[in-house]
């Protein structure tokens, strides 16, 4: 075990002085200088790149010598995966005659030491994504295959963990719960902010109590219509829906309103309302009339608050390096 540093209480934020603290879900690989998180779940490709760059990453590539030999040593590491091999974030998706990787760097300057596979027998030029294979190198493919990819975070400064357990400064921590919140002022559809919070180590926001209730309508009032980017300004979505479309509405953590703690819908909702043959079966919180819950269609793109527990993702401070 390496025990990195001093820790500085300051201002309500920790400053973790050393090298191997962003997530507990990603470990330090010095050799390379940055954290790698491999995801087994296979995932196309645009999803694998945005799921990275939620947790504040990049879709790893082989960008130079060093984090190649850990991209292949995780790989190594993990038989299914070695099977199927990876998506790496080399791409020619912006045009076909330039393959670059996530973070900028032509697939030209890489060290790419096996060349022949690399464009397949019937390659047309068409949108590609390459994957790397254990024995072939990287190759160029379908962006909707889907595969296992791994998540690359580059240190470049030291980082300040705050007292959410995050380098994210949104979440700002509320005494009243002694959870953390987020106000997204980009708008998402339903689903995809339910997955921005999780990739954030966090979750869409339920409420428990009046206290919390109260705590959200403080969020919406701080961050006004005026403030929302996109989509929808009448309401944040939260973390609770009509699961199964029959009326009965329960948080994503499994639990109806009321055994949640809070059920406080606002006059004649939930009312299901039908835009464009599509019914109102996800959660949000009213902007006008405070404290109330509205059902809203799912693909509506609505701001959103996550919740997070401090102690989620908290990198800890002594843990070993991986060379």
């Amino acid at each position: 075990m390496v025990y990195h540093g001093l820790v500085l209480l300051a201002f309500g934020t920790f400053l973790v002085a050393g090298s191997n603290q962003f997530r507990s879900d990603y470990k330090f690989h010095s050799a390379a200088n940055g954290w790698f998180k491999l995801h087994k779940t296979p995932a196309r490709w645009h999803d694998a790149r945005l799921r990275c760059s939620l947790e504040g990453a990049f879709l790893a590539s082989p960008i130079n010598v060093d984090v190649s030999d850990v991209i292949h040593s995780i790989i190594s590491g993990h038989k299914h995966v070695h099977s199927s091999g990876v998506y790496t974030g080399v791409h020619n998706t912006i045009t076909p005659t330039e393959f670059i990787s996530v973070e900028g760097v032509s697939l030209s300057l890489m060290p790419v030491k096996k060349y022949e596979h690399k464009f397949p027998e019937g390659y047309s030029g068409t949108p590609s994504c390459m994957r790397l294979l254990p024995q072939l190198g990287l190759v160029a493919g379908s962006c909707n295959d889907a595969l296992p990819y791994i998540c690359y975070k580059p240190k470049t400064e030291e980082l300040v963990i705050t007292e959410c357990g995050t380098i994210d400064t949104g979440y700002r921590l509320d005494n009243r719960t002694g959870h953390c919140y987020k106000f997204h002022v980009n708008t998402l559809p339903w689903a995809f902010a339910y997955l921005a919070c999780i990739a954030e180590g966090g979750y869409l926001a339920i409420v428990n109590s009046a206290a919390e209730a109260n705590l959200i309508a403080e969020l919406l009032i701080q961050n006004p219509d005026t403030s929302i980017v996109g989509g929808q300004k009448q309401g944040a979505a939260l973390g609770f829906r009509d699961w199964h479309e029959n009326g009965v509405w329960r948080t994503i953590h499994g639990q109806s309103l009321e055994e949640a703690g809070f059920a406080d819908w606002a006059n004649d909702r939930p009312d299901n309302f039908i835009v464009n043959g599509e019914g109102q079966h996800c959660g949000s919180m009213w902007r006008t009339g405070l404290r109330h819950f509205d059902d809203v269609q799912c693909s509506a793109q609505l701001p959103f608050v996550c919740e997070k527990d401090p102690a989620s993702l908290r990198p800890n401070r002594c843990t070993k390096e991986l060379n």
